[in-house]
């Protein structure tokens, strides 16, 4: 078949491979053996990883290093020096706290501290979340869907136990920090990542609905009549519900984060049972709506189209009410103060941004079959 030359060259590639991993063995053994302790940044490198002592500590530095340049290891004379306010600050870090891990968030351009906060400890959820996501994908393919679903609950409970959140008391010790060093001192989790990783969320939500969207009216435009085949034109009494469950949701959501502000811990629950009951009419509307229409998603590209925008629109309002029912466990036990309520802040900001995004879903299938 002509392949000969082929074969030999393929042949041949398969043994150089196997000699370089022989050869890697070799030298890894030797060096385990017989080989020269490795002094540390053995490669004369200018980034941080390189500045530990060897082997590195798990931790990786008892003292956090002060950077000053882009280079640290070949422009500084050492990582450990600067002015007296944010050296005396460091220094302490290295000393406390004792029953957290602790980090920091730095600002983006001059990485100037701006407030400590809690990581998370050691935790077997993370082995249990990817034990259920290992068996249910092994399962299916063996379609065991009995065992895809026990792996699908193993998951979900490691997820719920994974960010159940541990209360960690603001003791005298963290506000005597904040008042030494000019910090805010977060033991239950940074306000500034959470609400980045908020804005996160609405920007995948966002470009989400921009894709619907884009969806809609490519179909829309290929077509005179509208809705397509005759169908019926949306009924704007239900949506019209909608409208105002989300208004409530987000009001009710601003009300509370106003009340916990001056700790009105019974403002904050009211606002909250406010803002999910509002949020629920919201979705009961859409999915009574969708329970009214004589057509369905099968029926043509406009009913595929109209389920498919609605439903997303409902998964999004129910993601709210979700965050909403863990935030009302929490307002309920007594979590939440007037110092320490992110899970509240970020839930409000989610539910204005629904207030847009239900704006877009909803203006679009059911204003623009009557103006388009």
């Amino acid at each position: 078949l002509g392949l000969d030359i082929y074969n030999m060259i393929s042949t041949v590639g398969a043994f150089i491979i196997a000699l370089g991993v022989l050869i890697f063995l070799i030298n890894f053994f030797y060096s385990i053996r017989r080989g020269k302790a490795a002094k540390a940044n053995p490669w004369g490198a200018d980034s941080l990883e390189w500045g530990t002592a060897l082997p590195a500590p798990n931790y990786g530095y008892a003292e956090l290093p002060i950077v000053h340049t882009r280079h640290p290891l070949w422009e500084q004379e050492t990582i450990h020096r600067g002015d007296a306010p944010l050296k005396a600050m460091v220094e302490e870090l290295a000393q406390w706290p004792l029953h957290w891990r602790a980090a920091i968030t730095t600002t983006a351009l001059e990485a100037k501290p701006t407030e400590i906060f809690r990581v998370s400890g050691p935790s077997i959820w993370p082995v249990v979340t990817a034990v259920g996501v290992i068996t249910m994908f092994a399962a299916e393919i063996f379609t065991l869907r009995i065992l895809v679903l026990g792996g699908l609950i193993t998951m979900l409970i490691g997820l719920l136990g994974w960010h159940w959140p541990d209360t960690v008391e603001t003791t005298e010790r963290e506000l005597a920090f904040e008042r030494r060093h000019n910090i805010a001192v977060y033991p239950n989790g940074s306000p500034t990542i959470n609400r980045w990783s908020m804005w996160l969320m609405i920007l995948l939500l966002a470009i989400s609905t921009a894709l619907f969207l884009f969806s809609y009216f490519y179909i829309r435009l290929q077509h005179i009549g509208w809705p397509y085949g005759n169908l019926p034109l949306p009924n704007l009494l239900w949506p019209l519900i909608t409208t105002l469950g989300v208004l409530g949701a987000a009001g009710g959501m601003a009300w509370a984060n106003r009340r916990i502000g001056a700790e009105d811990q019974t403002g904050l629950r009211v606002g909250l049972l406010a803002a999910f009951l509002a949020g629920a009419v919201a979705v009961g509307a859409i999915v009574y709506d969708l329970l009214q229409l004589p057509f369905d998603h099968t029926s043509n590209a406009y009913g595929s189209l109209y389920y498919t925008l609605t439903i997303f629109a409902a998964v999004i309002l129910l993601g709210g009410l979700a965050q909403n029912l863990f935030t009302q466990i929490w307002a309920w036990a007594g979590r939440y103060s007037a110092r320490e309520h992110i899970a509240v802040d970020i839930g409000a900001l989610y539910w204005y941004a629904a207030i847009a995004f239900w704006a877009a879903l909803g203006g679009t299938v059911y204003l623009s079959p009557y103006v388009v």
